[in-house]
């Protein structure tokens, strides 16, 4: 008999910085220091949370050029904001959102299809799946359990792929398993990513563990349409 979870859902798509890993609470910080040191441009981190969370890539440099007037370039950008990133997870390495390894190790031993569906680039995907911690001691060895199973909104070979909140990368992971949008579950803890997740035709569950106003996250996420919301990966039962 097949398993309630395999048959309900074709695949699980899940977001990476801030929703399997705990990136956000130093790769914004990072991102801050870097637009202001280089590039002349002042966010606090409450207002980037409120205005660009969630965006990557091309997508958000042109909004950050059209709100405050700059020019910058991916091309130029992207390598200094990678090695800036790199030394830091190199140092530091990354936290696991808690319950995360466990859950991913339950939804695999039950036949789920997984991937990762992200707006960083394919270099930065690798970066951080291979420095989260604890990966072994609970028998789960994450870039080998996605390799061949990482789309990212921002991949030079795909340069007509739209990043999120565009629907495009979540398309193009449902078609790579020729999956049907509407069997599809997302898991995101941005409202640029519930939009795309939203868009593509996907079933979208908001994630809160790693949000510093829980309430306000909440209403957030389920007003951009995520149908559930929830706090900690033990409480995943899809």
């Amino acid at each position: 008999m097949a398993h309630p979870l395999a048959a309900r859902w074709q695949l699980l798509a899940f977001d990476l910085d801030g929703t399997l890993a705990d990136t956000e609470s130093f790769s914004i910080p990072n991102l801050l220091e870097l637009l202001a040191g280089h590039y002349g441009v002042t966010l606090s981190l409450p207002d980037f949370h409120a205005r660009y969370h969630g965006m990557s890539g091309q997508n958000l440099l042109d909004t950050l050029n059209a709100d405050y007037g700059t020019a910058m370039e991916w091309a130029e950008f992207a390598p200094r904001r990678m090695a800036a990133l790199e030394a830091v997870i190199k140092l530091r390495g990354v936290e696991a959102m808690p319950g995360m390894l466990q859950m991913l190790r339950r939804v695999l031993a039950q036949g789920q299809q997984i991937s990762l569906v992200s707006n960083s680039t394919p270099a930065r995907i690798a970066l951080t799946l291979t420095h989260i911690g604890g990966q072994r001691q609970h028998g789960v060895l994450l870039p080998a359990i996605f390799e061949g199973h990482c789309f990212s909104g921002t991949d030079p070979a795909f340069p007509n792929r739209a990043s999120k909140p565009a629907p495009d990368v979540y398309l193009a992971a449902a078609a790579s398993y020729s999956a049907n949008p509407e069997r599809c579950l997302a898991v995101e803890d941005s409202v640029t990513g519930v939009k795309a997740a939203v868009a593509a035709g996907f079933t979208c569950w908001g994630y809160t563990g790693a949000a510093a106003q829980q309430a306000e996250a909440t209403a957030n996420l389920a007003a951009a349409g995520a149908s559930k919301v929830f706090h900690h990966w033990d409480d995943f039962q899809p």
